[in-house]
């Protein structure tokens, strides 16, 4: 009897708990102005920012890398590539997906901002990695130039690296079912 009696507030609290957090995001949800960048979608929706990329990062002296990243109307994106590289000859850094915002800056050109959380291969000695870039898109919408910069700072906010870069990219496409051939597992591979 006792332990029931008990389990009320607890319940209690929890039940009240989980109704500020549902009025919280309620707010951040019905508020335009909360959030992302103030955008109408529906404006957004017919530039040639969004939707789905292949992007090609280049940085002379560097290997160039691909990354796949969507751009959705209401002025939000999320991407990523490669999660592992090599930072020395026994080191490995993990990157999380990036996620930013973008903006419209002329009915075929927008800029936008991409944080990526970078940390060592035990979860350790985290870093923010921190892209801005513009681009100007090509008439059909189809592909994309740019140039971006970025900062790498530690944990406790001091820079460990800057540069720039510049990118391009192609719009993905829907690849047609009977384009894609499987062989038959009975047939050898020669």
């Amino acid at each position: 009897m006792v332990r029931w009696l008990l389990s009320i507030p607890v319940v209690a609290a929890a039940v009240l708990g989980l109704g500020v957090v549902a009025v919280v995001l309620g707010l951040g949800v019905a508020n335009p102005a909360v959030g992302t960048a103030a955008q109408d979608e529906a404006a957004a929706a017919g530039h040639p920012m969004v939707g789905s990329w292949r992007e090609t990062i280049s940085e002379p002296g560097f290997s160039s890398f691909e990354v796949l990243t969507a751009y959705h109307a209401d002025g939000t994106t999320v991407g990523g590539g490669t999660t592992a590289f090599a930072t020395g000859p026994a080191e490995v850094a993990l990157l999380g997906p990036g996620v930013g915002v973008w903006e419209a800056t002329g009915p075929e050109s927008a800029a936008y901002t991409v944080e990526f959380l970078i940390t060592d291969a035990v979860g350790s000695d985290v870093r923010r990695e921190t892209i801005t870039g513009v681009r100007q898109f090509s008439a059909d919408g189809q592909s994309f130039t740019g140039e971006l910069r970025y900062e790498i700072r530690e944990a406790d906010g001091t820079a460990e690296v800057a540069g720039e870069r510049t990118e391009s990219g192609t719009r993905m496409t829907v690849v047609p079912f009977d384009a894609m051939v499987v062989p038959d597992p009975a047939t050898p591979t020669p």
